[in-house]
């Protein structure tokens, strides 16, 4: 509409610009409207033609409010939801795809006997198996668990005191090899070094 309206409209306006600047054709208007969308060429672009007329508020206004406060908000909602949805999915992708390689090396780890856990014979991982995957992963991960911190992390994970874990207790070893334990010293460098010194 805006290039029926101006594409005539060549003479200059009290600046010195084109009335129909960025509105010369049909292809230059689809493109000033579309930039106008994203605010970026405001107000330069409504300046040439409302210096001509104040009445052109009658058109920019209207646009400023459909296609900047509605029409964009939409196509963001859309884009955000659609994101947002792709996101969920791959989470959930990935999600199954642990608990496959978790069940796949649990049935390759648990021992050759089932054990009794809480009245149930189930498949398990041993305390020795346990430690031979901490091994195998150190080399690959340097935040493996530390060896003086092995029984430690065998003992917390086995929830029943069986000496052995099930498969649920499995994947939550899962998550502790991937995870960095220290020990943080009571005594400050700083204390230590002032040793038995008053100020100590």
């Amino acid at each position: 509409m805006m290039a029926m309206i101006l594409d005539d409209w060549n003479e200059p306006d009290a600046y010195g610009e084109p009335i129909n600047k960025g509105f010369t054709n049909f292809g230059d208007s689809l493109y000033t409207m579309f930039v106008t969308m994203t605010t970026a060429n405001l107000p330069d672009v409504m300046v040439s033609s409302y210096a001509h007329s104040r009445l052109f508020l009658l058109f920019w206004i209207p646009f400023f409010v459909l296609a900047v406060c509605v029409f964009t908000q939409v196509i963001l909602a859309t884009v955000y939801n659609e994101y947002g949805d792709e996101v969920t999915e791959q989470e959930k992708r990935r999600h199954r795809h642990r608990m496959m390689g978790m069940e796949v090396a649990f049935r390759h780890l648990k021992a050759d006997v089932a054990h009794n856990k809480n009245g149930k014979e189930v498949d398990v991982v041993s305390f020795e198996t346990f430690t031979e995957l901490v091994d195998v992963f150190r080399p690959f991960n340097r935040y493996v668990v530390e060896k003086k911190f092995i029984r430690v992390c065998f003992e917390a994970l086995d929830a029943d005191k069986s000496e052995a874990l099930s498969f649920s207790e499995f994947q939550d070893m899962c998550v502790v090899l991937q995870t960095r334990f220290s020990v943080t010293e009571r005594d400050s460098a700083v204390r230590k070094w002032l040793g038995g010194s008053p100020a100590g």
